[in-house]
């Protein structure tokens, strides 16, 4: 995945946590909010994700061996 498609995937999970935070907070029971939770948390470690590995990339593509 390059560039854009990285924009892109990034932009829908930061929608997707932010819905899983709604649910969270709308759940009228334990389960719900723990699915909200849980979802949030898988898409904010997917964000994460990209980032590093496109920090991985920036860095072993001519990077000064900091």
């Amino acid at each position: 995945m390059e560039g854009t498609g990285r924009w892109i995937f990034g932009g829908v999970f930061v929608l997707v946590a932010i819905l899983g935070l709604a649910l969270a907070s709308a759940a009228k029971d334990n389960v719900m909010y723990v699915v909200g939770l849980t979802v949030f948390g898988f898409a904010v470690l997917f964000v994460f994700g990209l980032m590093k590995r496109t920090f991985d990339e920036k860095g072993s593509a001519g990077g000064s061996g900091h």
